[in-house]
């Protein structure tokens, strides 16, 4: 299992200002949830770290294409 390695949103690189402009709406101001599910948790139906983040990885690419238009 790839652990996550960031243990908060606080603690994540620069890339925050993209998850708060791009994901906040529905995750939350932390990514603890809101509409949409917590993005910060330790335990995942998915079956953990690794299958995620490929995951958010396309979806911010999608999202980053999409308001370019």
């Amino acid at each position: 299992m790839v652990n996550n390695p960031f243990s908060s949103f606080a603690t994540t690189p620069p890339g925050d200002e993209v998850s708060k402009k791009y994901c906040a709406g529905c995750h939350g101001d932390q990514m603890q949830g809101g509409v949409a599910t917590a993005l910060i948790k330790t335990n995942w139906k998915s079956g953990g770290d690794r299958p995620l983040f490929p995951r958010w990885k396309n979806n911010l690419l999608v999202t980053a294409l999409n308001t370019k238009k």
